[in-house]
């Protein structure tokens, strides 16, 4: 990007940077040059396409062309902006913690199939309390046709009545008091009828507010590096508490400030743990969680060994290598995850596709009643699902 009088729009970065990353190998080059201009310039994909002639400013410049150098080197996207995407979410990522994927999104869906949405309020929950303010207002209605709207007023006129000899006779004496008698009655039934509305609506409140209080679903994010997927069930699942864990502490660190960036520190508590000592050191736990999920180390190191650069030279080897077959942290926690979960509780685990058969067998062979497999977003076996 030479300094000189070239006025740089969205365009003319665009292009150059294309060239530039298609030069130095980036596979995506084009990608590439649209995801950090957009990054740089706070604008979607199709806002850079209506944008093709907007300037850039000096800041935007300089920084495009220190991240366009950065991505030539090989540095993934996400470190260098600072950012991932993950289903609805941004998060923060850092060097030293595994970048989120797509892949483990599918893993998210599989653990919120698990458990009905929460019930929402009918948009007729208050047509019994209607029904009831339409007959108070009826009521109404009709006590303002009697002649005498007083109560009071009518006893003093029966009364002054009576007393003056205007009313002569037990017929009239009787008709007059009657009024009296149905004005009273006629209000008691207004009366009777706001009590009821109000306490209708009182126990109707009481059900809804029980309704929306339902026993938390606890679960277990296993190797929660990011926080991706502790943040991402909370946020879908108003019901959901998690106890997010990693032995990892520049893991630790960034998980914790993605909890609090989407404010949900009060429903997810980062600790540290190796795998999954910490809750299992903890007696009250035992049984207690509906769900344990997981995306363990799971590449086996010999493919390890043969990733890109780009994932072996910026991600941590702690986050990927799985050990011989990709299922040594599988093996050591899968007994003290049946351990942890309720009855009908579920492990839900990312593991590497050529693993998942054994896995599952291992699962089974651990006391777990069933255990199925899912494909990813590419049809590939990725996910174990396994039911205590």
């Amino acid at each position: 990007m030479a300094a000189n009088d070239q006025t740089w729009t969205v365009k003319a970065i665009l292009d150059w940077c294309e060239g530039y990353l298609a030069n130095k190998g980036d596979a995506s080059p084009r990608h590439a040059a649209q995801y950090l201009l957009g990054e740089a310039m706070g604008l979607s994909r199709i806002e850079l396409y209506t944008n093709f002639d907007k300037p850039l400013t000096d800041e935007e410049r300089s920084t495009m062309r220190e991240w366009v150098a950065r991505r030539g080197a090989g540095e993934p996207l996400q470190l260098i902006c600072g950012t991932a995407p993950f289903r609805h979410m941004v998060l923060e990522v850092a060097p030293g913690v595994l970048i989120p994927r797509p892949e483990t999104e599918v893993l998210v869906s599989e653990v919120l199939a698990l458990f009905p949405p929460p019930k929402q309020i009918s948009a007729h929950a208050f047509e019994d309390l209607s029904a009831v303010s339409g007959q108070v207002e009826g009521a109404e209605d009709f006590a303002s046709e009697i002649p005498v709207v007083e109560i009071d007023s009518i006893s003093e006129e029966v009364s002054s009545e009576v007393s003056a000899g205007g009313i002569d006779s037990v017929s009239e004496q009787s008709e007059a008091f009657a009024l009296k008698d149905g004005a009273q009655s006629l209000q008691s039934q207004i009366d009777g009828v706001e009590q009821d509305d109000e306490t209708i609506a009182a126990g109707s409140a009481s059900e809804m507010d029980s309704d929306l209080k339902p026993e938390a679903i606890r679960v277990i994010d296993l190797c929660t590096g990011s926080g991706c997927i502790a943040c991402a069930l909370v946020t879908e699942h108003p019901n959901m508490e998690v106890l997010a864990l990693d032995i990892a502490p520049e893991a630790l660190a960034l998980a914790q400030r993605n909890v609090e960036a989407q404010g949900v520190a009060d429903r997810v508590s980062v600790c540290e743990s190796d795998l999954l000592t910490a809750a299992i050191a903890d007696p009250d736990y035992k049984g207690s969680f509906d769900v344990i999920v997981s995306n363990p180390p799971y590449i086996p190191s010999q493919v390890v060994d043969t990733l890109t650069a780009e994932v072996n030279d910026y991600e941590p080897r702690l986050a990927l290598d799985g050990g011989a077959d990709g299922l040594e942290l599988f093996r050591r926690f899968i007994g003290d995850a049946y351990s942890l979960l309720k009855p009908g509780g579920v492990l839900a685990v990312e593991l590497f596709e050529e693993s998942l058969e054994e896995a599952r067998t291992i699962a089974l062979n651990n006391g777990f009643s069933e255990a199925r497999i899912v494909q990813d977003l590419t049809n590939r076996p990725r996910i174990l699902v396994a039911t205590k």
